[in-house]
């Protein structure tokens, strides 16, 4: 469980990750990952095969973190 975290504003320098924490916090919260895993994804027939959720979480992350082109390599 992530603890509560005071959010203000400081005059100072910060990391280019720290919204990060704030979208697992928010993920975490809305149980988002529970809600996917509730869903029927399709099953990988391959032990190399990704979890769709892992798959949808890093997408998501990538979104908040501002990429804008997305690709699938075959």
């Amino acid at each position: 469980m992530v603890s509560d975290y005071n959010i203000k504003f400081v005059n100072k320098e910060i990391t280019p990750f720290g919204g990060l924490s704030l979208f697992l916090k928010m993920l975490e919260k809305s149980h988002f990952e529970e809600q996917l895993r509730s869903l029927e994804m399709p099953l990988q027939g391959s032990n190399r095969g990704y979890d769709p959720v892992k798959l949808i979480l890093s997408l998501f992350a990538g979104v908040w973190c501002g990429a804008s082109c997305f690709g699938i390599l075959m």
